[in-house]
């Protein structure tokens, strides 16, 4: 069930699997706002116990370690939107609109653009109702009524590809059939989900709703072993039959996928500028060259020892300045350029949407900001309390500029939608091992008990969201990742006390 927890919350920070944890974060452009810039800096804590430092642990290896995926945000309808005939933004309608189109080339693009970004409305739409019912007060009644909106779609999807078929080619239907399959899967996973969570709490009289939800399960599951070959029961002796379930489901989520992803185009400041700084480095060196030679020329004659010592002297102070004037534009280019700069552009990439900057660095403790202090001190009270352990600060920066053009804002897709991803796995060369033994004594029997306890790590993260907006606030979000020499344990949403 941890998949579908971290699915279907997936606002907060959460590990993806044992090694790599992601936060995800949304960016829309404004109307009337040239340019909106969002800022999201990290603070991590890692606990000195981990030994890492800037002589152990590089920029490069944390751009290595880290992941930004950058697609549009799924537009967000409900099923009634999905099916009202009057909604020309419904991709529903948008089909059934073009069943008797000429298939051009580019028709097909659309229709197949259209029924990709279908399937993911679908989705989206499954999990917040899910998330709704979980939370609802009165969820039997929205159940019962949500099965019954899931159900009128099914029939009205079924009839527009039963219509589509009389007129399109295998191509188009092609996709129809794929996007159909993926949405049965996502209705069965969505109120499997559901069904286990209300199964497993203590909720009385759920017995309607059990039987309605079982009923539309059932639906799904045989319509896809009549039309998709889906098996009922899985062949244990065959030892790639569990293995196909997932991948044939991972194909169907990047194929529908395709309709949300954009072009980005990725460089660092060493690719656009350091080129010019090494010939600039270059140039001085060579002209405090050229100048002690003519400066000091008439003063050695042109084929004396004094001339040739002298002149290999100053061409070593010539190359130690040159390396030394390189190494001084690296180390100031953080405080004027970016490490990368990764441009976001329209799928067909004529069109930039917007700007993706990162920084990182090792920041000292006293460096930390104020407020972010605060909240290391006050939100993690029960570490700190007594004594000051020493720590390891990270600090990564990602701003985001957006335009605010009219056309964008005006779209379906117009938000886009950041998951970022870090992977832990070199933090964890200088841990213990996970389990240590531990002796106590029995007071009452006198024994003495040997126990197996775990052996963790806390890696404490503060997040500080800002904007450009008019009337933005700071918001700050302190989170807490468990982990031992295996990886990721939990992670842990701290509130401030």
């Amino acid at each position: 069930m941890n998949s579908f927890w971290n699915d279907l919350y997936y606002e907060d920070i959460h590990f993806r699997d044992n090694l790599q944890f992601e936060v995800e974060s949304d960016f829309a452009p404004i109307r009337n706002v040239k340019k909106n810039v969002s800022t999201q800096e990290f603070y991590f804590f890692i606990p000195s116990a981990l030994q890492i430092g800037s002589q152990t642990y590089s920029k490069e290896q944390f751009y290595k370690d880290r992941t930004n995926l950058i697609r549009y945000k799924t537009p967000e309808f409900s099923f009634r939107d999905l099916l009202n005939l009057n909604n020309p933004l419904s991709p529903l309608m948008r089909i059934q609109g073009m069943k008797t189109a000429l298939l051009t080339s580019a028709n097909i693009l659309v229709i197949q653009d259209e029924l990709k970004l279908l399937g993911n409305i679908v989705r989206s739409a499954l999990r917040m109702n899910v998330r709704g019912l979980i939370d609802a007060a009165n969820f039997q009644e929205k159940t019962v009524q949500f099965c019954k909106e899931v159900g009128e779609f099914r029939k009205v999807f079924l009839t527009v590809k039963e219509e589509c078929a009389q007129h399109w080619s295998q191509e188009p239907l092609e996709t129809f059939s794929y996007v159909d399959e993926f949405i049965s899967s996502s209705i069965d996973y969505y109120l499997t989900g559901f069904l286990e969570h209300l199964r497993a709490s203590e909720e009385e009289n759920i017995q309607e709703i059990n039987k309605v939800l079982c009923e539309r399960i059932a639906v799904e599951k045989k319509y896809r072993q009549e039309h998709y070959q889906e098996p009922n029961e899985l062949d244990v002796d065959d030892p790639g039959a569990k293995e196909r379930i997932l991948y044939h489901k991972g194909l169907l989520n990047k194929y529908v996928l395709d309709a949300l992803l954009l072009n980005l185009e990725r460089t660092s400041w060493a690719e656009r500028y350091g080129n010019l700084a090494a010939g600039l480095a270059a140039g001085i060196a060579m002209l405090v060259y050229v100048l002690l030679i003519f400066l000091n020329f008439p003063n050695v004659g042109f084929n004396s020892l004094p001339f040739l010592l002298f002149t290999v002297v100053i061409y070593v102070l010539k190359d130690r300045i040159k390396d030394s004037l390189k190494a001084l534009f690296h180390r100031h280019a953080v405080a004027w350029f970016s490490d990368y700069t990764t441009q976001v552009q329209d799928p067909d990439g004529e069109k930039v949407l917007g700007k993706l900057k990162e920084i990182f660095s090792f920041v000292s403790e006293a460096s930390v900001p104020d407020d972010v202090r605060h909240v290391r001190q006050t939100a993690f009270n029960s570490d700190l309390k007594f004594f000051k352990r020493r720590e390891t600060v990270f600090y990564y920066k990602k701003e985001m500029e957006l335009g605010a053009d009219e056309e964008l804002i005006r779209a379906r897709r117009h938000k886009l939608h950041n998951v970022f991803l870090f992977n832990i796995h070199p933090l964890l060369e200088k841990a213990s091992n996970p389990f240590e033994s531990h002796l106590s004594l029995d007071t009452e029997t006198l024994e003495i008990r040997q126990e197996v306890l775990p052996k963790v790590y806390h890696i404490n993260i503060v997040i500080r969201n800002s904007s450009s907006e008019p009337d933005a606030k700071v918001s700050l979000k302190k989170f807490r990742l468990i982990i031992d020499k295996t990886g990721i344990k939990r992670v842990e949403t701290v509130n401030e006390e």
